[in-house]
């Protein structure tokens, strides 16, 4: 800006230039920076600042702050980390559920926001919130089998003459809308082996029904 603009030109003539002759205009009156902070500006820090001044907590000696560093990614964005295109794949065959390691990606806790996609998939991370673990394990199921027959439970069992089939799904669904979805929490204990049990309850805080649980084992 030219100095014809600056407003000092109308002071030109007057000796303080608007700023007194007593306390005049020097550079630093009361100190530079923070001095004063427990002194003559403490009225200023114990107002605005409280609690600046003093120590809390323990010492942490030789810190290292890469121990600490905990990147995180939310329920809803998981599956983007290996693409739509991948989704629907996995989607067409439910037989088989993706495995996706977050620490691959740089990422070691999962929490809880959103929702995720009800096909099956398997979420390899450090750290977990509590939300998060609730979502992925109380998943909805649609009910697929018709006929007792297809079980592999009652192959197992003796033969029972004139077993009742099952209603299908869509005939269940025409009685109660919901009525053919069940609910249950797994338990990944090994890339082979789960246990599911029923949740007796609606909502993210059911109980699980213990009397009832079921056991599944993959081979390699």
């Amino acid at each position: 800006m030219p100095t014809h603009l600056h407003k000092n030109r109308k002071k030109r003539g007057h000796v303080s230039a608007g700023h007194g002759r007593i306390g005049k205009h020097r550079k630093h009156p009361s100190g530079r920076g923070m001095a004063g902070g427990q002194h003559h500006h403490r009225i200023l820090m114990d107002k605005y600042h409280p609690g600046y001044f003093g120590k809390v907590g323990m010492r942490h000696f030789h810190k290292l702050k890469n121990h600490y560093v905990r990147p995180v990614i939310n329920l809803d964005k998981v599956w983007t980390l290996i693409g739509e295109e991948k989704r629907e794949a996995c989607a067409k065959d439910t037989s088989k559920a993706p495995c996706i390691d977050l620490t691959e990606f740089g990422i070691f806790k999962l929490l809880g926001k959103g929702q995720l996609p009800n096909q099956p998939i398997v979420i390899k991370c450090r750290y977990v919130s509590k939300l998060a673990e609730t979502k992925i394990k109380a998943l909805t199921m649609a009910v697929q089998t018709t006929a007792p027959l297809q079980s592999t439970l009652l192959s197992m069992l003796p033969a029972v003459p004139e077993l009742p089939t099952f209603p299908s799904g869509s005939a269940m669904e025409l009685l109660k809308p919901g009525s053919s979805r069940v609910r249950y929490r797994t338990s990944y204990l090994t890339d082979g082996l789960r246990i599911s049990r029923y949740v007796t309850e609606v909502g993210d805080a059911g109980q699980t029904d213990d009397s009832a649980f079921f056991v599944y084992l993959r081979e390699p």
